[in-house]
C-alpha cells in the first residue's frame, strides 16, 4: 500500500496587480480644397450668311439735243431753267461775212431713281464654349445658357476630404484658372 503522504499544500493565492492601459482614439474632421477639375471658355467664330436689304440711289443725266441754228452776237455761259442745265454749243460758219451761230443747246436734266435690292453678306458670330476638364485630362462641354437666358445646367466643383493633406486652398494657380 501506498502510504499517504501529506499532500503538498497549494500556495496561497497571491494577488498580483495587473495594469490595463485605457486607450482613447480621437478623430479630427476637417476639409481641404482639392482640384478635381478645371473649366475653360473658348470663343469660337462661325460665319453665317444673312441677306441685307439695301437702298441704292443712282443719278442719271438725260441729254436732250435741241437744234437751234440761230446767229448770236456773243457766246453765253451755261444757265439753268428749273431743274435743267442748258449748255450752249457754238460753231463758226463761213459765210460772206463771219457770224456766230448757235447750233444747238444741250439740255441736261438730273433724274434720280431709287431701287431696292437684296445682297447676301457673310457675318461673323462668336459664341462662348464652356468646357470642364475631367479627371482623365480630357475636356467635356458644359451646357450653358446663352447670354440673357435663364436655366441651363450648373456644375458643382467642390470636394470635401479629411484635412491634413492637399493644397493651400488660396485659389491661385500659375495658369490663372483658379482652383475648383
Amino acid at each position: 500500500m501506498r502510504s499517504k503522504s501529506p499532500r503538498p499544500s497549494h500556495p496561497a493565492p497571491q494577488h498580483v496587480a495587473t495594469r490595463l492601459p485605457v486607450v482613447e482614439e480621437r478623430l479630427e474632421v476637417g476639409t481641404r480644397v482639392q482640384e478635381i477639375g478645371a473649366v475653360r471658355i473658348r470663343i469660337e467664330s462661325d460665319l453665317r450668311e444673312q441677306p441685307v436689304l439695301l437702298e441704292r440711289t443712282e443719278e442719271y443725266v438725260d441729254v436732250e439735243r435741241v437744234r437751234v441754228d440761230r446767229p448770236v452776237d456773243a457766246p453765253r455761259e451755261p444757265w439753268s431753267e428749273g431743274d435743267t442745265l442748258v449748255v450752249p454749243v457754238y460753231a463758226e460758219v463761213a459765210v460772206v461775212e463771219r457770224r456766230l451761230v448757235l447750233v444747238e443747246e444741250l439740255r441736261l436734266r438730273r433724274r434720280t431713281e431709287r431701287r431696292s435690292h437684296t445682297e447676301v453678306h457673310a457675318l461673323r458670330q462668336e459664341r462662348a464654349v464652356v468646357e470642364r476638364r475631367r479627371m482623365d485630362g480630357s475636356w467635356e462641354a458644359i451646357d450653358a445658357p446663352a447670354s440673357g437666358q435663364e436655366g441651363g445646367r450648373r456644375e458643382a466643383f467642390s470636394s470635401s476630404t479629411p484635412s491634413g493633406t492637399g493644397d493651400s486652398g488660396d485659389g491661385n494657380e500659375a495658369d490663372g484658372r483658379g482652383r475648383l
